[in-house]
């Protein structure tokens, strides 16, 4: 799934995301697929499993499934720390 840009942000799955989140979620961090991406970015904003798995079409086991990849792939042992530590890359690349 991608990103459409309506105005100066971003919609997804009835989600507004801001541009600067789809900036540093989708082009600063390689090693994460794009739906990790996609469940990250809802992560960010702090949206729980269930409701993610809701609005993606996808079971909680999956999510929970690409949770533990990106856990396991950026060292981080919790999502906050996921989130920052991947927030705290891209803004390191600018």
């Amino acid at each position: 799934m991608k990103f459409i840009p309506a105005k100066k942000e971003f919609y997804f799955s009835g989600i507004n995301i801001p541009t600067s989140m789809n900036e540093l979620l989708y082009r600063r961090i390689p090693r994460l697929t794009a739906r990790e991406k996609d469940i990250l970015s809802l992560i960010a904003l702090g949206i729980g499993t269930k409701q993610i798995a809701e609005r993606l079409k996808i079971s909680r086991s999956t999510v929970a499934n690409h949770r533990k990849n990106m856990l396991a792939k950026t060292g981080a042992k919790t999502s906050a720390e996921l989130v920052y530590l991947t927030t705290r890359h891209s803004t390191a690349d600018t």
